[in-house]
């Protein structure tokens, strides 16, 4: 029964898909396209939440495209209201909606074509190795912590804002909160072993802990880092694979999003306090919470459309930000802004520190290609990403299972450039320790295949 579900939702959400983009370039009723894309989004997230084969950085995909795009997007085309007072025609809008079904399609259809990984041999890094890793990034941590001091650690959000006039400090900042997170959850993962040399497992664990939480200082972080951090560290323990504990997170995640994700916002403030918070939860609506700037993604897709009416594409300068977001822009005076801040100022937005979601971000990357080659090479990197988590390999794969679980959404709500530093140290440490493995496991078959030829030639 449960597999017929999954295969009418998955079914009916790849055909209004379709009907969505067929709408959406044929420019229909905007409240017919509008009605599909929410229709087609919210049954892949219902396949998301019962395909066993899936895990959480599936459901959590499907969960932006239907709650940060699809729903808001209905709401502010029924209210006529967008965030920061926009306004468009119906093909802007229409055009939206095609752009937003046809990188949802190239993600699901890639996703599902990928064939799962079989079980391949891969080095297995002994504990000690995986200690040293974690034991080296936890001293570069920490030397980071030292170099930008305590006084731009723990202070709250509204402070960090206004004095981080240092772009190289707060670049250091957002390195070090994801190289101790990513640290953090490789402790953890060790704990969780058989059997852990205990007293080493632990003290390493206990220093990781500190230095994590010093960098992710609750109150400094923006509310999609917190939570992002939440959802890493739980999906250590949570099998986000099982269709009963997904349905769970399906029941309680769209309240969370509608009533404790405004009020976490108070933990940046002076006047944080528990009360305040929990007024907030009470008094939220989400009808009218759907209209505001947390939730601008749509509209930012509009204005890139907007915005490439009138301005050449980027030609992928967003996406060498995101590979070179370690150079300092004193020695790359010419480093790759914010994509969100570059429309908004160009359409002559007053504030433009704005989100650009995936589909706006490859868009202007390399046009309509950009968007179909961004979103395929996602459902494959999605497809191996989980298939390797649910086999029994080495460790380092459920490391990469739970950090791209963790930044999956900020990677997704973009602008890809401003948020690089808070996600790419992560995964370009967790490439040094696949690098290591991939180097043990040849140096590995290379021994086998030479003990194979001295044994041959014994026995000629």
């Amino acid at each position: 029964m449960v597999d017929l579900v999954l295969r009418l939702s998955r079914l009916s959400g790849l055909v209004t898909l379709l009907l969505t983009l067929i709408c959406g370039l044929l420019n229909a009723p905007i409240d017919t396209t509008a009605m599909l894309c929410l229709t087609a989004t919210s049954a892949l997230w219902s396949a998301a939440v019962l395909d066993d084969r899936a895990g959480g950085v599936d459901f959590l995909i499907t969960f932006f495209f239907a709650f940060f795009l699809a729903l808001p997007a209905r709401l502010q085309i029924a209210q006529q209201t967008f965030p920061w007072g926009g306004s468009y025609s119906a093909q802007t809008l229409n055009y939206s909606f095609a752009l937003i079904a046809a990188a949802l399609l190239c993600y699901t259809l890639a996703r599902l074509i990928t064939r799962p990984a079989h079980y391949i041999e891969t080095a297995n890094l002994p504990d000690k190795t995986l200690h040293r890793w974690a034991f080296a990034f936890t001293l570069a941590a920490l030397a980071i912590a030292a170099l930008i001091g305590p006084a731009n650690l723990f202070v709250l959000r509204s402070g960090f804002l206004e004095g981080a006039t240092n772009s190289l400090t707060s670049q250091l900042i957002y390195i070090g909160r994801a190289l101790s997170l990513l640290t953090l959850v490789l402790c953890l993962y060790l704990m969780s072993q058989p059997r852990p040399s205990r007293g080493p497992t632990l003290a390493l664990t206990a220093l990781a802990a500190a230095t994590c939480f010093s960098f992710n200082y609750p109150p400094a972080l923006p509310r999609f880092a917190l939570f992002g951090c939440a959802i890493a560290l739980l999906s250590i323990r949570l099998d986000l694979f099982s269709p009963r504990l997904k349905l769970v997170l399906a029941l309680t995640a769209p309240p969370a999003l509608f009533m404790l994700f405004p009020a976490v916002k108070m933990l940046g403030r002076d006047e944080m306090s528990v009360l305040q918070m929990a007024r907030i939860m009470a008094q939220t609506d989400p009808t009218l919470y759907l209209l505001r700037v947390d939730f601008d993604g749509f509209k930012q897709i509009a204005d890139t459309l907007l915005y490439l009416e009138t301005a050449p594409p980027r030609w992928g300068a967003n996406y060498a930000g995101v590979l070179f977001f370690f150079v300092p822009r004193a020695l790359w005076p010419a480093k790759p802004g914010d994509s969100g801040e570059l429309v908004s100022s160009t359409l002559g937005y007053a504030y433009t520190n704005v989100s650009s979601p995936l589909p706006a971000e490859a868009l202007l990357a390399f046009g309509i290609p950009g968007v179909l080659l961004t979103f395929a090479a996602l459902g494959i990197a999605t497809a191996r990403i989980e298939g390797r988590a649910r086999m029994p390999q080495t460790l380092h794969h459920l490391v990469l299972y739970s950090i791209t679980m963790g930044f999956i959404i900020i990677i997704l709500r973009g602008a890809l450039n401003g948020v690089a530093p808070q996600f790419a140290t992560a995964f370009l440490a967790y490439a040094a320790i696949s690098w290591n493995a991939r180097r043990a496991f040849k140096r590995k078959r290379g021994l086998l295949s030479s003990d194979v030829g001295l044994s041959t030639q014994g026995a000629t």
